[in-house]
């Protein structure tokens, strides 16, 4: 229940820099087992939901507002704009940019 509560908050805290310390703290877990079982419960490292969420609130950001790539980036919380065209295409198989101009429709 407590990885569903942790989940649940970085749903709602995805734009905010994480500490996983923190997390563990916060959450009464013991740090490593709270990686262990994340992992195990969601198939992605904590680093890698946060990623996957920013990125599905920047495409959905990118298509639906003229606001520039930077501030979309910073605005969902990457604070490396060229860390987020690596995640962004790593993710969605196409540049930020392209994505923009229909290079992919958003997906649901």
């Amino acid at each position: 229940e407590r990885i569903s509560d942790l989940v649940e908050f970085l749903d709602e805290n995805y734009m905010d820099p994480y500490d996983r310390r923190e997390l563990a703290r916060k959450f009464e877990f013991n740090e490593d087992y709270m990686l262990q079982i994340f992992k195990k419960q969601t198939g992605m490292t904590i680093s890698q939901y946060i990623n996957a969420r920013r990125v599905d609130a920047a495409k959905q950001l990118i298509a639906e507002t003229d606001g520039t790539i930077i501030d979309i980036a910073y605005r969902v919380g990457f604070d490396n704009i060229t860390y987020f065209h690596r995640i962004f295409k790593n993710m969605t198989g196409t540049t930020p940019r392209e994505f923009r101009r229909g290079g992919n429709a958003p997906a649901g």
